[in-house]
Parts: C-alpha cells; sequence; structure tokens
C-alpha cells in the first residue's frame, strides 16, 4: 500500500501484468477514470496528498497519467511546500488502466518522450520530483502540439472558405441599377463602362469630351448613356446632376465611381508653382469632393456605393507635385466619408492601382512635361541641381513608366467588384506592384522608407 518516508516520502508502485499504475492515497473505485482535465487532475494529486499527510496510509488510488500535465507539479510543489519537509518522488513506468475507457481510447496513441522535471541547481529543501518514463501509450505533449497545428489549420482553412464564398455573392438586381462613372474618355473609365455594360448594369458614362462620349456610344449597347462632365466647374456638375436625376427616377443611383484624374505638372516640388499643384488638387480632390457630395442624396435613396480612385501614391509619397497630396486627400475623404454613410447603408469603396499604362501615363505627354517645367525653372534652382541631375531624373523617371502594366482590368475588376458584390471591400489593390511593393513598403517605418526610395536618387550639384 502507501507508505511515508521519515522525510514524507509518498510512494508505491503495483505491477499489472506489463503494466505499473501510480497508486498513492485515498481508495478509489477500478474501472472508473479519476480525472477529466487538468485543473481537475491537479485538484486530485492535491487532495490524495492532503488526505496521505492527514490519515497516513489508508489504500490505493490510481492517477491517470495520459491526462497529467507539467504544470500540475509545480502546483501540488507549491502547495506542500512548507508542508512536508521532505521529497515526494515516483519512478515508475506509467500505462493506463485498461478497466477505463478514456485510457483504452489514449493507449491507442502514438509514443511520447520522457518527461523529467527536477529542480533548478539550488533546489529547495522539499522539491517535488517527478520522473516519469511514459509507456506507448503516452502521447500528451506530441498529441498537443499536433492538435494545435490541425486546429490552426482548420480555423485558417475555414477562414479563406468563408471568405471566398462571401466575395463571391452578387447584388440582385444588376440590369436595373445605374451606375456613374467619371472620366470615360479613356483608360479605367472607360474600360469600366464596358465591363458593366457587358454585365447589363445601367451605365451613365461622364465623359470630359464629346469625341469620347461617341466613340464609347459606338463600342457598347444601346442602355449605356454619355453626358458631359467637366468635374472642375460647378455649373458642368449641376447639368450633369440635374441629367442624371431624370434617367434614374425614384430608383436613385446604385453606383458612383469618381475616376476622373489627372497626373501632371509632376517633378521635385522646387521646380513647381502653386498653380501647378492648384490645377491637380482641383481634379484630383477637389472635383471629386464635389461631385461625390453633388449626387450622394441620389446614392443614399438607392443604398448605394461609391467607388473612388486614389493610388498607392496616396500611401506613399514617392514624387512631387499635387498628385501624391491629391491622393492622400481621397484617402482621408473617402474615410470619414464611408463612416458617416454606414447608418444609411451606403458603403465607400477605395481603389488603390499601381502604375498602370493609362493616358495619364503617357510617355510623350510626361516628355514634354518634364522638358517644359525644368525650362521655366529659376536659374538659382537650376544652378543648385544641375544639369546632370536633370538629366539623371529624367531618365529614371521614364524607366519607372516603362514598367507600366498594360492589364488595366486588373484595375477595372477591382472597381466591378466593388460595385457588384454583396459584400465589398473596403480598399483594393490593383495590380501586383500595389500588393508586392508599394503597400508593403507604405507600412515600414519613415527611415527604411526613405532609404530605398532615395537609393538611386541622383545627387544634385550642390548637395552634401
Amino acid at each position: 500500500m502507501v507508505t511515508r518516508s521519515r522525510r514524507g516520502e509518498f510512494s508505491r508502485v503495483q505491477h499489472v501484468g506489463s503494466r505499473a499504475l501510480w497508486e498513492t492515497g485515498l481508495q478509489r473505485p477500478r474501472g472508473s477514470c479519476w480525472v477529466r482535465s487538468a485543473s481537475e487532475n491537479t485538484a486530485c494529486v492535491l487532495n490524495t496528498l492532503r488526505g496521505a499527510e492527514s490519515s497516513g496510509n489508508s489504500g490505493s488510488v490510481t492517477l491517470q497519467p495520459c491526462l497529467f500535465l507539467l504544470t500540475d507539479v509545480f502546483y501540488v510543489h507549491k502547495e506542500f511546500n512548507s508542508k512536508i519537509p521532505g521529497t515526494i518522488s515516483c519512478k515508475a513506468p506509467l500505462v493506463l488502466d485498461e478497466s477505463c475507457g478514456c485510457c483504452r481510447q489514449a493507449s491507442k496513441r502514438p509514443l511520447c518522450c520522457s518527461v523529467l522535471l527536477s529542480s533548478c541547481s539550488d533546489p529547495p529543501q522539499s522539491w517535488l520530483h517527478f520522473s516519469a518514463s511514459l509507456a506507448p501509450s503516452a502521447w500528451l505533449v506530441d498529441l498537443q502540439c499536433g492538435r494545435m497545428w490541425l486546429y490552426l489549420a482548420a480555423l485558417l482553412g475555414l477562414y479563406f472558405l468563408r471568405r471566398w464564398y462571401r466575395e463571391r455573392q452578387t447584388v440582385e438586381n444588376l440590369r436595373e441599377k445605374y451606375v456613374l462613372i467619371t472620366g470615360c474618355d479613356s483608360g479605367f473609365g472607360n474600360l469600366l463602362a464596358k465591363q458593366l455594360d457587358v454585365r447589363g448594369l445601367r451605365v451613365l458614362a461622364a465623359c470630359l469630351t464629346q469625341q469620347g462620349a461617341e466613340q464609347l456610344r459606338k463600342a457598347t449597347s444601346q442602355r449605356l448613356q454619355t453626358v458631359i462632365l467637366d468635374v472642375t466647374r460647378t455649373d458642368s456638375i449641376a447639368a450633369a446632376t440635374a441629367w442624371v436625376k431624370e434617367q434614374v427616377g425614384d430608383k436613385g443611383l446604385w453606383g458612383l465611381v469618381n475616376n476622373a484624374g489627372i497626373a501632371i505638372p509632376t517633378a521635385p516640388n522646387e521646380w513647381l508653382t502653386k498653380d501647378d499643384f492648384v490645377k491637380v488638387l482641383n481634379v484630383n480632390l477637389i472635383g471629386l469632393i464635389e461631385v461625390t457630395l453633388s449626387f450622394l442624396p441620389l446614392v443614399k435613396r438607392a443604398r448605394g456605393r461609391v467607388v473612388n480612385v486614389a493610388s498607392t501614391m496616396g500611401r506613399l509619397a514617392m514624387m512631387g507635385g499635387g498628385y501624391c497630396p491629391a491622393k492622400y486627400g481621397v484617402e482621408a475623404f473617402s474615410d470619414s466619408l464611408r463612416r458617416e454613410l454606414l447608418p444609411f447603408g451606403v458603403k465607400v469603396c477605395i481603389i488603390e492601382p499601381g502604375a498602370f499604362g493609362t493616358q495619364i501615363l503617357n510617355t510623350q505627354i510626361m516628355k514634354d512635361m518634364l522638358q517644359e517645367v525644368w525650362g521655366r525653372v529659376p536659374a538659382e534652382i537650376k544652378e543648385s541641381y544641375g544639369q546632370r541631375y536633370f538629366d539623371t531624373y529624367y531618365e529614371q523617371f521614364l524607366q519607372l513608366l516603362s514598367t507600366a502594366s498594360p492589364n488595366l482590368f486588373l484595375v477595372t475588376d477591382c472597381m466591378e467588384h466593388a460595385l457588384t458584390a454583396r459584400h465589398p471591400h473596403t480598399r483594393y489593390s490593383g495590380g501586383w506592384d500595389a500588393k508586392l511593393y508599394y503597400l508593403p513598403l507604405s507600412y515600414l517605418p519613415a527611415w527604411c522608407q526613405d532609404f530605398l526610395l532615395t537609393l538611386r536618387q541622383p545627387k544634385p550639384a550642390q548637395g552634401i
């Protein structure tokens, strides 16, 4: 049975065939499982030792090692550190009780390893030493690690499956939805108008020129209608708003896509004037805001969508001029608008394209623009930079333009999803350069961004 040594040691091993059970303390009916959880196991050991301490030897009880954790040993030691002056130890090959249902299941588990818990180099007088060489049924540590990774993989799988399912749910009655797109003369707006027309939506394409409107009508069905809109002129916006009201009637405007934008002039800030900044800001930010405010009542009526085209340059300012400040402004305006319109059932989405071969990045236009800007830079500023700086900057800028992707559908597919999906994203990154370079770079510390973005920057003539 259980014996207590002079130093307070409790230890007994009963051999049953090829099995050995650790038995201490109180009587326990055979055939029942002692513990169901780690916390109950700890309480079991404590109660057993308390009983043995108070009543000496009074029978036997089987502790199931399959549920015994190292943390339990620490709890036991903490409880009895001051009560038992000696050392409690048990060294035996532990196997499970075949009469216990839990143990019969556990005995099918694979081998684990030996577990040894001992004190530090200077152990307290009553440290609990527990050493168990686990038999083929000892599987706890490996099983817990294996289950953890299994559960994690299952959770990740369920997450991506749910996301895949939600992303493919579309809005009903798309053929009855009206969508207004600005900047449809070319580029993203032109391609998006054609895509939505193919899907059966009622597209209202706003073009800057009559020529652009006529070309778009020839390439689409009779459902698509065009209107002339200059986003920098209030009277043009008002006229377009009145026309759209007549078209949509009581249904309201399901989608507003603010796509119109320009990128030039773009150059180092010191080379530009206030008018250069104002020109870009008026189109890319102020015009976008005015158009949105004008059409917002119609969008609220339909509980629809506002899709604002920003840029990766709205997260990472890589060049001078008004383009980056304007796109930063679009990001901020869209974020505040999204929160304000949430109670009305209106969703606001932001499109952040990388570099694409649209008319905005036309190589010849950019060449002429840079030459024109450099030609009017004051002599003092020119001297501080030097002709060599301009030549290097000019070549690097053209190299950047040459990397622009011709696959505009990577962006228009994002716009289409934002308009037609039941659960649109808040932000869409269009293009692999946006996903793999610009977006990750935008999350780095400022000093790291500065280092990477200025690594190949030419040195000014009067630079330090």
